[in-house]
């Protein structure tokens, strides 16, 4: 009796274990089911790669968006990139004992509209900029006259100055985006780049009863190599901000010589960018702070366009600022000795 208990025994343990067994592998089969449906249901392509780099899940949007190209996704990294007549941006995340998960998104329209966008403003800045030229040219003229039309004219030159700036800055940044935006290689004079700029400037910072120092390094060679007017063009953004949003103290500018690099370190003592905004700065049309933005006009594209004038340079930008203290910039450039060519 006792072994005819404890056969039955074992035989309603093994079918309660095989039931919670399979229990639990419909559980996960519906679970995986779900899973599979919210994948197919997802508009982004998602795809799932071993440790080996090998496709091991692929939802129907991957496939639809990448084909026979998921075979090499393995090799592509961030960003966008163009794959059968598509613009594609991926995201990549590492997956704990799982291996790397990719989410293929297809940005074509997205960038066909920017590419329209950035068309049309070149367009519009390129017409702006020749009618601004002539009324320069004519209150330049009129500014010769001893009368009250003297201060008026000047008033509108002023204007239409600033108004010519903000179209160039809006014409480098189309042709930026559109990678037409190119680097001379041509002899110039550091210290005569900075004292142009520091005379175009010197007004301005007079007004306000600023001090506009330039201090230059003794090693920096008097000739090197580069694009003389985009440094100009650096050094106007730079130094037209400093003056701009200070109001007291100074606006110092600094050549500094390295070894195999120099330096362009402009430093204020102005109202200061708050920590949570400077990861913006660079960024097009935003401002350094909602304060700064009433009370100055811009296109806010000065610091974006230098910092990809900077990299077309091969060099760095790095800022640190306090609010109620001031901003420093610093670029670094690689130095190309002028004077040694030939």
């Amino acid at each position: 009796p006792y072994a005819i208990a404890i056969y039955f025994a074992l035989a309603a343990l093994t079918w309660l274990g095989m039931s919670i067994a399979n229990g639990a592998i419909r559980a996960a089969r519906m679970e995986a089911q779900k899973v599979a449906a919210i994948l197919d249901g997802v508009a982004d392509g998602v795809v799932v790669l071993n440790d080996a780099d090998q496709v091991v899940l692929a939802n129907p949007a991957a496939l639809s968006l990448m084909g026979s190209g998921l075979n090499e996704l393995a090799s592509q990294g961030r960003g966008q990139q163009e794959l059968r007549g598509r613009v594609l941006a991926f995201e990549w995340s590492d997956v704990k004992d799982v291996g790397r998960v990719a989410i293929v998104r297809d940005v074509s329209r997205q960038v066909e509209v920017e590419r329209a966008r950035d068309a049309i403003l070149g367009v519009v800045s390129h017409g702006m900029r020749t009618s601004l030229a002539a009324i320069t040219g004519f209150a330049e003229v009129i500014a010769l006259r001893n009368d009250m039309a003297t201060q008026m004219a000047e008033r509108i030159n002023v204007n239409a100055q600033r108004l010519t700036y903000m179209v160039n800055d809006l014409l480098d940044h189309a042709q930026m985006q559109s990678g037409k935006l190119k680097m001379r290689m041509e002899p110039f004079s550091p210290a005569s780049a900075l004292l142009l700029v520091r005379n175009l400037l010197s007004g301005l910072a007079e007004q306000k009863s600023l001090k506009l120092k330039t201090e230059i390094d003794p090693a920096l060679p008097n000739i090197m190599l580069g694009d003389n007017g985009r440094i100009q063009q650096i050094l106007v953004n730079l130094m037209g901000n400093a003056v701009k949003f200070t109001d007291y103290g100074e606006v110092c500018v600094s050549f500094r010589s390295l070894e195999t690099e120099w330096q362009m370190v402009v430093r204020d003592t102005g109202m200061g960018i708050p920590a949570e905004r400077l990861p913006d700065i660079f960024e097009p049309f935003r401002r350094g702070s909602d304060y700064a933005t009433r009370r100055h006009q811009g296109a806010g594209l000065g610091l974006p366009i230098v910092r990809k004038l900077v990299t077309l340079m091969e060099g760095t930008i790095e800022v640190q600022s306090t609010v109620g203290q001031g901003s420093v910039f610093t670029i670094t450039l690689p130095l190309r000795n002028g004077s040694k060519q030939g």
